[in-house]
């Protein structure tokens, strides 16, 4: 049994079904449509509602991906110009 965003299913097949329309790859990004038509870029590219992720060692910090929707940074130290919705892991 699994519940996700108050949605209860025997099996993650079903639970997946009731959330959303379809879930492919295309042009190597993960697209999710939800039933009302929406889609959701869930791939590495820049855009409304994509999510990426940066690594980064030292050094300047790189620019944020413009048009994300989140950032996950991964480095040293946290990047000044990160946003309400981004997420840091420190490493290295």
């Amino acid at each position: 049994m699994a519940t996700v965003i108050g949605k209860t299913s025997d099996t993650i097949e079903a639970l997946i079904a009731n959330l959303v329309e379809t879930i492919a790859v295309v042009d190597g990004n993960l697209i999710v449509t939800e039933h009302d038509g929406t889609t959701i870029n869930v791939g590495g590219v820049g855009g409304p509602n994509s999510v990426m992720r940066v690594f980064y060692t030292s050094g300047a910090y790189p620019a944020r991906p413009a048009g994300a929707l989140c950032v996950e940074w991964i480095g040293p130290t946290q990047p000044p110009n990160m946003t309400n919705k981004d997420t840091w892991v420190q490493a290295g």
